[in-house]
């Protein structure tokens, strides 16, 4: 992922969030990380100038440091996530819909887009981790992101997809009954 889209996406959640690993560091805005292999270490002043952060915009940007984030390649009982179900738009926000085994999660289709559009295939795993699932982006097999799933999941969302099930099914069996071109 390309360091202007780590600016990008940390001004906009108002949030950085920085891990130094063993040989590099990682950079997000505390709802996906991505590797920053320019650098290796760098302190708050630093990291302002390597995102253009301005003063005026550090005043709303927080920078939390934390070494307890698991950036391994594998993890024990990841599962390989297939193409998306479907997109929905929630509140103006993309969210894609995977199936796993554990039911669906819902991933902010702009956190998973730069990594995506990346050259070189890309799969994506969910992770259980002590401190809940992730989404891990690989390239082969080497880790390229994390990226942490949404909760959308509300009374109002579950209404509004069990009225699109009922109207859907309804004109599926109307479609049925209706004669086509061909059977004239």
């Amino acid at each position: 992922m390309k360091l202007k889209t780590i600016e990008s996406l940390i001004k906009k959640a108002g949030s950085a969030v920085v891990v130094e690993g063993a040989d590099e560091l990682w950079l997000g805005n505390g709802s996906m990380l991505a590797p920053v292999y320019e650098f290796r270490r760098l302190d708050d002043d630093q990291l302002r100038a390597v995102l253009n952060i301005s003063e005026k915009e550090a005043e709303k940007i927080s920078i939390t440091r934390t070494g307890e984030i698991d950036l391994a390649n594998d993890a024990p009982g990841e599962e390989l996530l297939d193409l998306p179900l479907l997109t929905l738009e929630i509140e103006g926000r993309k969210y894609d819909a995977y199936a796993s085994v554990d039911g669906i999660c819902y991933v902010r289709t702009e956190l998973l887009a730069p990594f995506l559009s990346d050259n070189g295939p890309t799969l994506l795993y969910r992770r259980k981790t002590d401190r809940g699932e992730v989404i891990a982006v690989k390239r082969g097999f080497l880790l390229a992101g994390l990226v942490q799933p949404s909760a959308v999941v509300t009374p109002n969302l579950l209404d509004t997809l069990g009225r699109l099930y009922e109207q859907t099914a309804l004109r599926v069996a109307e479609k049925a009954a209706e004669p086509t071109l061909l059977s004239l």
